[in-house]
C-alpha cells in the first residue's frame, strides 16, 4: 500500500528526481547527504535544493526526514531488531538522539511504537 501511494505522488516527477529520490532512500544511513546527492546528479547543491523542492513540494531536508522516520517505523516493527540498530540504520549515530527526534516526528517513542504496533 505504501508503494502504490509513493508511486502515485511520483508520477508526475521528472526521472532525474525520481532517481535523486531513489539514491535518498538507499544513503539514509550517510553523511553528507544534499552536497553527495549534487555530486551524484551532477548539479551544485543550491540548483538541485531549489530545483528538488520545485518539482517535489518538499525541501530536501523534509523529504530525507520523513523517509527516515518511514524506514524507521518498518525497522521497529521486527522486534529482533534493537533501537540501536534502526537508528544507525536510518542515519543517527546517537541512539539517545534518534529517541527524541522520533518522538517529535511520530508523537511516540520507538520503545512505544513498538508497543503500540507489535
Amino acid at each position: 500500500m505504501g508503494r502504490q501511494v509513493r508511486e502515485s505522488r511520483e508520477k508526475g516527477i521528472p526521472r532525474k528526481f525520481q532517481r535523486a529520490k531513489e539514491w535518498i532512500r538507499e544513503h539514509l544511513q550517510e553523511d553528507g547527504g544534499l552536497n553527495r546527492l549534487a555530486a551524484y546528479m551532477n548539479m551544485s547543491p543550491k540548483y538541485l535544493s531549489a530545483r528538488f523542492k520545485q518539482v517535489t513540494g518538499e525541501s530536501f531536508a523534509e523529504y530525507q526526514t520523513r523517509v527516515r522516520f518511514e524506514r524507521a517505523r518498518e525497522l521497529l516493527l521486527d522486534p529482533n531488531r534493537k533501537v540501536a540498530e534502526v537508528a544507525e540504520a536510518v542515519g543517527f549515530a546517537d541512539t539517545n538522539y534518534f529517541s527524541i527526534a522520533f518522538k517529535k516526528h511520530t508523537g511516540l517513542t520507538p520503545t512505544e511504537f513498538r508497543k503500540t504496533f507489535l
